[in-house]
């Protein structure tokens, strides 16, 4: 739905309406699967995506950063 500027995922080079269909080598079955294996993956680690873009299948590598800490 969207790409944040110089997150690790605009680094990753993903753009909006990009399809993740596969995370380090396992297949992602929707939104939230896709964000419980990226959140139990370690911070600054660098993992493969496969990325479905305009019917085309893009490899791409990700690493991944520390997740904000929310105020409360």
């Amino acid at each position: 739905a969207a790409v944040i500027d110089g997150a690790p995922g605009s680094r990753a080079g993903l753009r909006v309406n990009d399809v993740i269909v596969e995370i380090n080598g396992r297949a992602t079955a929707d939104r939230g699967d896709a964000v419980n294996t990226i959140a139990m993956s370690a911070p600054e680690q660098t993992i493969p995506l496969k990325v479905l873009r305009g019917g085309e299948l893009l490899d791409l590598k990700i690493t991944l950063g520390r997740r904000p800490q929310t105020r409360r």
